[in-house]
């Protein structure tokens, strides 16, 4: 179990990070001693990120929970979300997967009918990482989205929850913090709960 360090933590956060090939060769094993749970970018609109294979391999070694997220862009949906699922399995340990919108002017049925489909393939309801300046602004308070956690980011030192939402479930609270085994600045998460209920999620089947 990862022990979290005063490097990125203060006292009984559950602290995680997200990475993609952007952070290169990780040390997992160190990482795995920093932070509780990490989130790996699988694919970027069609393509599968490059590190992806390495990243979820040591990770499943080191980490106490991982999960895979997708950097959505305004192109077929259906081609995502088949690039996405390709392969993804939720064994114990794992953490429900994420749906990354953040840019363009994405239609709102189409990122529905992504959850829909990763759902339909993985058998776990998706959380969605997004801000709420840019989904207040392109999305606006569309309530179809509630049922699905939210990730926040926002690097203010507060939380600003977008419309859609009454409540947030991880906050990514910086894009620069520097963690033991990550040689890049990198973006560190805290979760909105207990390790039992981190360990909970991650133990849905």
């Amino acid at each position: 179990m990862a022990n979290v360090g005063a490097a990125v933590s203060g006292e009984g956060e559950v602290l995680g990070i997200d990475v993609s090939h952007h952070q290169g060769d990780i040390d997992w094993e160190q990482v795995g001693e920093a932070v509780y749970f990490a989130f790996i970018r699988k694919t970027h609109g069609r393509t599968v990120d490059r590190c992806y294979l390495r990243n979820w391999a040591h990770a499943r070694d080191h980490m106490l929970a991982i999960g895979a997220y997708h950097y959505f862009e305004r192109c077929d949906w259906d081609v995502q979300a088949e690039a996405f699922c390709k392969g993804l399995a939720c064994p114990p340990g794992t953490l429900p997967p994420v749906l990354d919108i953040e840019e363009g002017e994405p239609d709102p049925t189409e990122l529905l009918a992504w959850l829909d489909c990763v759902e339909a393939s993985v058998h776990r309801a998706p959380w969605i990482y997004t801000c709420a300046g840019w989904w207040d602004a392109h999305i606006g308070e569309d309530n179809r989205f509630a049922r699905y956690p939210l990730w926040v980011a926002d690097w203010s030192g507060k939380v600003s929850v977008p419309k859609s939402w009454n409540d947030w479930l991880v906050h990514q609270r910086s894009s620069a913090a520097r963690v033991p085994g990550v040689k890049t600045p990198v973006d560190l998460d805290v979760f909105n709960g207990s390790m039992d209920t981190l360990c909970f999620l991650a133990s849905l089947r």
